[in-house]
């Protein structure tokens, strides 16, 4: 299932999204909050970011892989284009110490990629909850 196959990268990306997290928390010693550092705040956000895209994400593309499973090459197009969103947008918001423009960029581009995906994957459900009605 090509649901399967992105549950299991962004678990990944999750997952480096949490050592990154937790790293930091103990190079500070801070055990709950971000302890004034920006950086382990923006780290916490991207962290949170991720966690609140990738259920839907999931759930979309479940949903498109049950109604539509000869759609592949289209679900692997909004999956690589989410999975890119999410890479860059971790990347952005954990160099966001830097304070530098392409930093920023990088965080632009991720949030892009991941609302282009999600909004794509809404229109394809609908698409398909209203042609698969009209065709039965």
């Amino acid at each position: 299932m090509i649901t399967s196959l992105y549950a299991c990268l962004l678990t990944f990306i999750y997952l480096i999204s949490t050592v990154l997290v937790i790293r930091r928390r103990r190079k500070l010693r801070v055990g709950v909050g971000a302890g004034g550092d920006h950086e382990l705040k923006s780290l916490i956000g991207a962290h949170e970011n991720l966690q609140n895209y990738f259920p839907l994400f999931l759930l979309l593309t479940l949903l498109i892989e049950m109604q539509a499973p000869w759609r592949s090459v289209a679900l692997h197009i909004f999956g690589v284009l989410f999975v890119l969103g999410r890479v860059s947008h971790l990347y952005g918001m954990a160099k966001a110490e830097l304070k530098k423009e392409p930093v920023f960029l990088w965080r632009m581009m991720g949030m892009m990629a991941t609302l282009t995906s999600l909004t794509c994957l809404a229109l394809f459900n609908a698409y398909l909850f209203f042609y698969l009605r009209i065709s039965m």
